[in-house]
Formats: C-alpha cells, structure tokens, sequence
C-alpha cells in the first residue's frame, strides 16, 4: 500500500514538472542567481521581461550550463558586464 501511495505521489510530481513552462524554470533560475547576489533586482526585471517576449529565448536559458548563462546575459546586453 505504502508503495502505492509513492507511485501515485510521484506520478503528480511529474504532472506538474510537466506543466511548467520554459519561462517558469527561468524565473527559478532567475530567482536563485538574485538570492546568489549574480543579479541585480533590476536586471531580474529586464531580463524576465526579456523571455515574456521572445520564450525561444527562455529555452536557450534553461539549456545553459550555469557557467555561461552570466556570458550570455552580458552579450544580449540584459546585463551590465560585471567583469
């Protein structure tokens, strides 16, 4: 029964990963390089405003190793070149 019970629970966690959008996994991104420091609150807003307008985008950000999504935010010009 106990197994049941973890089946069905994990069933409804992938449901919902499944209804999470690109623009959604980038506002978890977002959201932790604010909490890191790696981002300005500012430069939250442009750069979420940024991925409501063109979500292809959103999905390139997703895909990024963590490394390279700073590098990529600073040659779009959506953040100011910190280095």
């Amino acid at each position: 029964m106990t197994a049941l019970g973890d089946s069905i629970k994990a069933a409804n966690a992938m449901l919902l990963a499944l209804r999470q959008t690109r623009f959604d996994q980038c506002l978890g991104l977002l959201n932790d390089m604010l909490k890191d420091d790696k981002i300005s609150t500012q430069d939250y807003f442009r750069i979420s405003s940024f991925f409501m307008k063109k979500e292809q985008y959103a999905a390139l950000f997703v895909g990024m190793s963590e490394d390279i999504r700073i590098k990529w935010l600073i040659e779009e010009s959506l953040l100011d070149d910190i280095e």
